[in-house]
């Protein structure tokens, strides 16, 4: 069976939409790591992160709020979006599985890719089942 890799296909979607600049929320280890960046950047695409203190508020969000079974904490979701806008992205990568409830449980709006999505729309292409209200996953 074929291993699908989520960050690979994400970095791939992203480009096949014509994505330049993306912003990226995710954990700590994630952003340190780079595996993210590396990925996009072989794609072409350039990768914006938040600020420490945005990241900070990222972190707040994934262990204080989803983890603990919380409300997500939308005011500090908005001033992470808000400082990624700023610095250009084009769309804002939810790159944690966690981050990936708050766009199931919120209204975000426009201007995100949950990778966790683009993970699931690839696995139901391998098996020829997409359905064409599932071909286009950027919000």
């Amino acid at each position: 069976a074929p291993v699908l890799h989520i960050i690979r296909e994400t970095a791939e979607y992203l480009k096949k939409e014509g994505i330049q600049k993306v912003g990226l929320e995710a954990t700590d280890g994630t952003v340190q790591t780079g595996v993210f960046q590396k990925e996009l950047e072989r794609q072409g695409i350039e990768v914006v992160l938040p600020s420490k203190e945005k990241q900070e508020m990222v972190m707040h969000i994934i262990y204080n709020n989803v983890k603990a079974g919380r409300r997500v904490d939308m005011e500090k979701f908005e001033q992470v979006e808000s400082e990624l806008h700023e610095k250009g992205a084009e769309i804002i990568i939810l790159g944690c599985t966690e981050l990936s409830m708050i766009s199931r449980d919120e209204k975000i709006g426009h201007g995100y890719l949950d990778a966790m999505e683009v993970l699931a729309r690839a696995a139901v292409l391998r098996c020829g089942k997409l359905k064409s209200k599932y071909s286009r996953l950027l919000t």
